[in-house]
């Protein structure tokens, strides 16, 4: 079992046909890196999951083809709203899996960071999307069980109500439950602070296509509001409030939007699963009815009858009955039949990033970046050196206004620096963007002031020197000193 610590020394590795060339994040399932195909060229991400270390040998061989066996299922979603599997197999004794890359994808909930919540119109547009791809994975009996803003990528069109949705990490929840399907007490609980964790979830129970469908019904209210459904200082506040704390009204965050729909979020966020829209298309067709009626120009989609999906139990597969993961010609055959499909069912081809989009490839959009402390500065990466002090310029004063952040380089990290010039202060300050919990990299809301972790839900304060601000992280960031020049330059000490 690889120590995750050394994770970062796995760049320059083949795994399979693919050369990683960074740590992009690291999380409860595994590290994600940014690989090159080494025949072919092309990007991808490439995400290694972690195996029990408690397995048994032959445990282990009867997790890991359970795994290519889900993953093969996975592998055969074609829908242009699904981010495609292109490629999986073991790498170590680890799985792999590997998904298109683009740079300019960026995921819903960076893009709600930068611009702020959605208009109705084009909440209603991307719930379409992602309800049809639910639908098509629910009919060939998969369930997502982890559907979140963060997860679903975004891709750049020319008006916000043309852009073009893709759900990622399709059966990623499922393949790690796998390695508890004979022992599901003893799998680590879920992650509460997950966006779209539904009440079923936390108490353990199956999931089922009503998982899914309060999952997109989270996702929607934080198109609307900007913010998570439930909050707390623990992950057991949040767990209580998953369990027994009503919606909390829209209201709270906009005063534009229908009284009607406080009503309709209690039924698609119902604890009683029964009690939920049956499906999702079911609750994209009722939000556009009650938010959206004189858009007339969007077909109705079709609600068919309800689909059994429960969480499935896979049953073991022979040691040499091991799927074989799909490389070389063959995987380069499947890979181009799938980008024929995507440019004719859509008109483009569907590649994207995971979870946090281009901040942690070291990029900053609007109000986004990483959190860090120590100092004060404020500006652009310029890759110049301060004539004064000989130190690296991470960024300009003039570059950064008040409430926004940037993020910066750090030499041997995978996660960079991100610097932040504090809302009503003239006062910069800078940290590791590396979340004290599980490693991701955090991000800055300028709606919060906060900073916030993608991967598990953490908050911490830049005003108050990274402090924790709402688990499941108990330390704060590490910060980073700087010196604002007299010339306007900002440098790290």
């Amino acid at each position: 079992m690889v120590e995750q610590s050394s994770f970062a020394s796995f760049v320059g590795k083949t795994v399979g046909r693919y050369r990683l060339k960074q740590l992009l994040e690291r999380d409860r399932f595994g590290p994600v890196f940014l690989a090159e195909a080494e025949r072919g060229g092309g990007q991808f991400r490439l995400r290694l999951l972690l195996v029990g270390r408690n397995l048994t040998a032959e445990e282990r061989v009867i997790y890991l083809g359970n795994v290519q066996q889900e993953a093969n299922r996975v592998a055969n979603l074609r829908h242009e709203a699904i981010l495609p599997l292109e490629d999986y197999g073991t790498y170590e004794g680890m799985p792999y899996l590997v998904w298109p890359h683009h740079p300019t994808a960026r995921s819903l909930h960076a893009s709600i960071v930068q611009s702020g919540p959605l208009d109705l119109l084009t909440s209603s547009r991307y719930l379409d999307q992602i309800s049809a791809a639910l639908e098509y994975a629910h009919r060939r009996a998969i369930l997502h069980c982890n559907l979140t803003s963060y997860g679903t990528m975004l891709y750049p069109a020319a008006t916000p109500q043309q852009a073009r949705l893709a759900i990622a990490e399709f059966g990623l929840l499922h393949m790690l439950e796998l390695a508890w399907q004979d022992n599901p007490a003893a799998m680590p609980p879920l992650n509460a602070s997950s966006e779209g964790c539904a009440p079923e979830q936390v108490s353990r129970k199956a999931a089922d296509v009503a998982t899914d469908t309060y999952a997109l019904g989270a996702v929607l209210y934080r198109m609307l509001t900007g913010h998570r459904v439930f909050t707390g200082k623990s992950q057991e506040e949040i767990i209580q409030n998953v369990l027994h704390a009503k919606v909390p009204s829209l209201a709270m965050w906009r005063a534009d939007l229908p009284l009607s729909l406080d009503v309709f979020m209690a039924r698609a966020l119902a604890k009683d699963s029964a009690q939920r829209f049956r499906s999702p298309m079911e609750l994209a067709n009722a939000f556009h009815a009650l938010a959206v009626p004189q858009d007339k120009a969007r077909p109705a989609l079709v609600v068919e009858a309800p689909v059994s999906v429960v969480g499935r139990q896979v049953a073991p597969v022979a040691a040499l009955a091991l799927p074989v993961r799909r490389t070389g010609r063959a995987a380069e055959a499947v890979s181009r039949r799938r980008v024929l499909y995507y440019v004719g069912a859509g008109g483009v081809v569907v590649v994207a990033m995971a979870f946090v989009g281009t901040r942690l490839l070291g990029g900053s959009a609007g109000n986004m970046a990483v959190k860090g402390t120590g100092g004060v500065a404020g500006g652009s990466n310029t890759g110049s050196s301060n004539t004064n002090t000989g130190s690296a310029i991470i960024a300009r004063t003039d570059e950064i206004r008040a409430n926004s952040a940037k993020t910066f380089h750090i030499a041997n990290q995978g996660n960079p620096g991100i610097l932040i010039h504090l809302a009503n202060s003239n006062t910069f300050v800078a940290f590791d963007s590396t979340c004290t919990h599980e490693g991701c990299a955090v991000s800055y809301n300028g709606q919060t002031k906060l900073l916030e972790c993608p991967c598990h839900g953490a908050t911490f304060d830049p005003a108050k020197n990274a402090a924790v601000v709402q688990g499941p992280a108990t330390t704060p960031l590490k910060p980073i000193p700087i010196t604002v020049n007299a010339d306007g330059t900002i440098t790290e000490r």
